[in-house]
């Protein structure tokens, strides 16, 4: 009686080892294939969320006139085939790039300032401001208030006679 249960493991060891392995074995492709099919999911998101990107940049470079020149130089950028091309494209994305940083990000509030401009520019209204008063008032008497909505967004508030050194 001691002795049947051991002839009986003897006996069939190989069928419970080679189950064993069969066992490992599925476990194994069963992990695997939940990888395969994770790979494949992430692969689809991926595809969705370049797709949604094209399509976000697409109505961007509808809306905004500089950004779809941008996107049109960069791919003359990256479709150019010679050298030359190259260098054009590269140049001109160089110099609009340039362009579009000197542009004010906010618009003025003053009256003179309705759109959008390039510091130079600004500059110069408020050198020709700055000629107007001192041409209507000779001995520069004259309200600073008036230059206020030039030296800042939203003009208004400021008394200049509290501030020190304001004369």
């Amino acid at each position: 009686l001691v002795i049947i249960p051991w002839v009986f493991l003897w006996m069939f060891s190989s069928s419970i080892l080679g189950l064993a392995r069969f066992v490992r074995f599925q476990y194994q492709v069963v992990r695997i294939s939940i990888d395969v099919l994770t790979l494949g999911v992430l692969s689809v998101l991926i595809q969705l969320e370049e797709w949604f990107a094209i399509a976000v940049r697409g109505l961007h470079a509808c809306m905004r006139k500089s950004y779809r020149e941008q996107c049109l130089l960069e791919r003359n950028l990256r479709q150019a085939s010679t050298f030359v091309e190259y260098r054009e494209a590269e140049m001109a994305l160089t110099r609009l790039k340039e362009a579009q940083r000197f542009h004010c990000r906010r618009r003025p509030s003053f009256g003179r300032l309705q759109r959008a401009c390039s510091a130079e520019e600004h500059l110069e209204v408020l050198h020709s401001e700055l000629d107007r008063i001192v041409a209507l008032d000779g001995d520069g008497d004259q309200d600073l208030s008036l230059l206020e909505p030039l030296l800042v967004d939203q003009a208004g508030g400021i008394e200049w006679s509290r501030v020190p050194n304001s004369e």
